[in-house]
């Protein structure tokens, strides 16, 4: 037995035997274990490129991934949870037992690569036992090396439909590896096919559990294709992105713009459509796009295609809702139905971290949607949590009508060229660095020197006030 890692609360023990063993004593004893003949896959995930004597790298190994990991950062039944992720990453089948209980095993039927996108297809069934999750789960996952989660389509069952799937099925044995087993048989003999398409399987397990009065619930984690991250100024970035529902089957396509790490903190603007419609799209798409490579299967041919329009710069962001407003037209064009949603553009004026933990920050909001409200100045106090205080905002607005945009970009940028928002941020930005909008100043006094100046202007400026104290 030999100590992986160790701190007051806990400690992780790898030991070899029948199988590859981890345990973790803390208030409770968690194992998590996987077959010995799993030794060489299991190092290389871990040190990819290190020596192949598997036995002897191991334990190294596993210490040095418990520390690229984070582990110290861990509750005891979230370090258990990552090794056996360990586990399935490695694409090895794993079981978990707390203080000697089994509670979650989990079968990797096949593990395939996925032709010309250098990920791997990984099918797999997953046992909760009852009283703990209750439940059978199935995953059909998407992951390349370097991604840690990669997309996945999954579906969720009770535990007690086991019987009811195995109802055609009178091998005898525990009923958990009898349905296993007459997965394993299905992708053996074909009728399971790995790399049918992107959700094919879910689907046909979906079906199955209808057929046998089961009610499933689709689940996975939706695919996320980043297309453009572009600078705007130094503190802010836009962002495009192409995203793929597990559970909904909704294809949205997002431009985003705020700082790095935020990346829809000032605006969000998306298209939305059904993924039954990618038989429309794909071949107007391709055919803007260029050849793409004939292999690829119809999500990543479209991915693909997305991806040499971005190459092309035509889905770089210069002002707000610039991309979205021509991928909806490229959609009206390729006969695509799609809803459309966003039309904010809230720019951070002014954003401090108080020595008081109260994050102070001064918005403009400008949205046509909203009309009469559609344009809105915020005086916004964000107090975190502190002793018996759980945390409270308080936001002090001042909004005027949409329709008033011109109005006041006269008022506050009189004689200055450009559009009417831009012109009105532009001179907002100009009170923050004059000092006459700002932090160290009274309660509403922003909101105050706001309300005073749209009225000034001849608008029909109201204040307003709103409030949240946390419950908890």
């Amino acid at each position: 037995m030999t100590t992986i890692y160790e701190r007051d609360n806990c400690r992780l023990t790898l030991e070899l035997g029948d199988r590859i063993e981890y345990t973790l004593e803390a208030d409770s004893r968690h194992v998590v274990s996987t077959p010995l003949n799993g030794l060489t896959a299991l190092v290389t995930y871990l040190e990819p490129g290190g020596a192949e004597d598997g036995s002897a790298r191991l334990a190294t190994a596993s210490r040095a991934a418990a520390v690229r990991d984070g582990f110290e950062r861990y509750a005891a039944g979230t370090i258990a949870a990552e090794l056996r992720r360990w586990c399935h990453q490695a694409g090895l089948s794993a079981e978990w037992s707390i203080d000697g209980r089994s509670t979650h095993r989990e079968h990797i039927i096949t593990t395939v690569p996925q032709p010309c996108t250098g990920r791997t297809v990984t099918l797999s069934v997953a046992f909760w036992t009852p009283g703990d999750a209750d439940e059978i789960s199935f995953t059909e996952e998407y992951r390349a090396p370097a991604e840690i989660l990669g997309y996945s389509y999954g579906i969720g069952l009770p535990y007690d439909a086991l019987p009811h799937l195995l109802e055609a099925d009178h091998t005898p044995g525990n009923p958990e590896h009898r349905l296993v087993a007459a997965i394993q048989e299905l992708v053996a003999n074909g009728t399971i096919n790995p790399l049918a398409g992107q959700g094919v399987v879910r689907d046909l397990f979906e079906g199955w559990c209808r057929e046998s009065g089961v009610r499933s619930r689709p689940r996975g984690i939706d695919r996320r294709e980043p297309l453009i991250q572009v600078p705007t100024r130094s503190d802010q970035q836009a962002a495009v992105s192409l995203t793929i529902g597990s559970a909904t089957r909704q294809i949205g396509f997002q431009e985003g713009w705020g700082p790095d790490g935020q990346p829809w903190r000032d605006a969000l603007y998306q298209l939305q459509f059904d993924h039954d419609q990618l038989d429309t799209l794909l071949p107007w798409l391709t055919n803007r796009a260029g050849p793409i490579d004939d292999r690829l299967q119809p999500d990543d041919a479209m991915v693909a295609a997305w991806r040499v329009l971005a190459e092309r710069g035509e889905l770089t962001p210069r002002r707000p809702m610039e991309i979205r407003d021509r991928v909806a037209g490229w959609l009206t064009e390729a006969g695509v139905t799609f809803r459309s949603y966003g039309s904010a553009w809230r720019e951070t004026l002014l954003r401090v971290h108080r020595p008081n933990d109260c994050i102070f920050t001064l918005t403009l909001t400008i949205d046509p949607d909203a009309r009469a409200k559609g344009i809105l100045f915020t005086e916004f106090y964000d107090y975190g949590p502190s002793g018996d205080d759980p945390g409270r905002e308080y936001g002090y607005s001042v909004h005027a009508p949409y329709a008033d945009l011109d109005v006041l970009a006269d008022a506050y940028a009189p004689g200055t060229a450009g559009p009417a928002p831009e012109r009105l941020i532009g001179a907002f930005k100009d009170l923050v660095a004059a000092g006459v909008l700002g932090d160290g100043m009274a309660l509403k006094a922003n909101q105050a020197v706001v309300l005073r100046d749209f009225r000034a202007a001849g608008v029909d400026a109201t204040p307003d006030v709103w409030v949240w104290l946390n419950s908890d």
